[in-house]
């Protein structure tokens, strides 16, 4: 049966709707029509068991999303601390160079250089009518976005982002075509992108 004339929603909320309306009166129904009682047990249970999993998927999802922008946020402030603490190391007259090397405080490089083999980090989630880009900057000052179709060799730039997650809410290449769409980042500092591109990761994108 296609999606289009199946009973089933395709979204959680609307599949939860469906499932409590239909558990609701499914039992009398089934017993007028002389289902056998041992049968209607099992039906109602497995459609209790699959509505209580909906509740507990998305209990689960609100406290990872809760617990991703709580770490994020924590290491932006405990990092900008101890920058601001190696650079008060590195100016103290006490400290020396084997104290540098030993608390390996010192950059490989200088300037631009010192981002040279670094890139941020990037995971994507797909939501309703858009697709969520959580990043972390590692070091930049923001993250150029760029993505592509699978299939396709070229990157297209998207946009700039300073603060995670970054909402892409362009529409589907075809309206109402699902697609595959591989998204990732470069770090940017000073105007100018520096460091390495993140890997690219692909999500799975339908019609809202």
């Amino acid at each position: 049966m296609s999606k289009e004339t199946d009973f089933y929603p395709r979204r959680d909320a609307e599949q939860v709707l469906w499932l409590k309306t239909f558990r609701g009166k499914v039992e009398a129904h089934l017993k007028a029509m002389g289902f056998d009682a041992k049968r209607v047990k099992g039906i109602v249970d497995e459609i209790d068991g699959l509505t209580g999993s909906f509740e507990a998927k998305d209990k689960a999802h609100a406290t990872y999303q809760a617990q991703v922008a709580a770490h994020n946020a924590l290491e932006e402030a405990a990092v900008a601390d101890l920058r601001g603490l190696v650079r008060e190391i590195k100016a103290h007259p006490g400290c020396t160079d084997a104290m540098k090397a030993d608390l390996q405080i010192e950059a490989s490089g200088g300037g631009t250089a010192s981002q040279g083999n670094k890139s941020p980090s990037l995971s994507v989630e797909a939501q309703p009518g858009f697709v969520r880009l959580s990043f972390r900057k590692m070091g930049f000052d923001s993250v150029n976005v760029y993505a592509r179709l699978r299939g396709e060799s070229a990157w297209h730039f998207v946009a700039r982002d300073t603060h995670s997650p970054y909402n892409d809410h362009r529409p589907l290449a075809t309206p109402g075509v699902p697609e595959v769409r591989e998204y990732r980042l470069v770090g940017v500092v000073k105007d100018e992108e520096q460091g390495l591109p993140t890997d690219a990761a692909s999500i799975a994108v339908g019609p809202a």
